[in-house]
């Protein structure tokens, strides 16, 4: 299989596995109900959180949404400090993976529960703190890698949810003592 070849196939299952899941519909009701005037807001009203979407493969996490990082390899993720966020990351190859954001020191501040099947999805709720540095996958550390910048924030918005602060889905928080959402592993978006 060509390289051009295995983007289209990879292309095609997020597309896939994110129409099952309603994300087109979903992701495009949402933004559309934040816009306003002065722009998109980077959050919902409520404390509601900001989506980001990833699609996970061995060669790199793949930016899906917001559009400022739609088909990026290994994007910066942009967070402001003290928001909301809500990352949600599809697997694109049955390969395992693991979403870690961490510290300048290595340390995971949050993480997803593992998922190897394609077409699954996982996500994690928290609130952006200034320790954050970088995410990766902790099965694919050195491809599946990128960096957390701390500023103004996505510039489009989408509503996540209202999980508590630092949840992920099926599993323990990671590092805030946040709780699970008690789901069957699911992202369900």
């Amino acid at each position: 299989m060509t390289d051009t070849q295995a983007t289209g196939t990879t292309r095609r299952t997020l597309i896939k596995a994110l129409s099952a899941a309603g994300f087109a519909a979903g992701a495009s009701r949402l933004v559309g109900a934040q816009s306003s005037q002065q722009g998109t807001q980077t959050t919902a009203p409520g404390g509601e959180a900001t989506l980001v979407v990833l699609g996970g493969e061995v060669e790199y996490w793949y930016g899906v949404y917001p559009e400022a990082i739609q088909g990026e390899e290994n994007p910066t993720l942009q967070f402001r400090t003290g928001e909301r966020y809500r990352v949600v990351w599809v697997n694109l190859d049955g390969v395992n993976h693991l979403l870690e954001i961490r510290d300048g020191n290595g340390n995971n501040i949050q993480t997803t529960d593992a998922e190897a099947n394609a077409g699954a999805s996982r996500s994690v709720t928290f609130e952006a703190t200034d320790a954050m540095s970088d995410y990766r996958c902790r099965f694919h550390p050195q491809s599946m890698a990128g960096a957390v910048e701390l500023g103004s924030g996505f510039e489009s918005s989408g509503n996540g949810g209202s999980n508590s602060s630092g949840t992920h889905d099926g599993g323990d928080s990671a590092g805030d003592g946040g709780s699970s959402d008690g789901s069957d592993g699911s992202d369900g978006y």
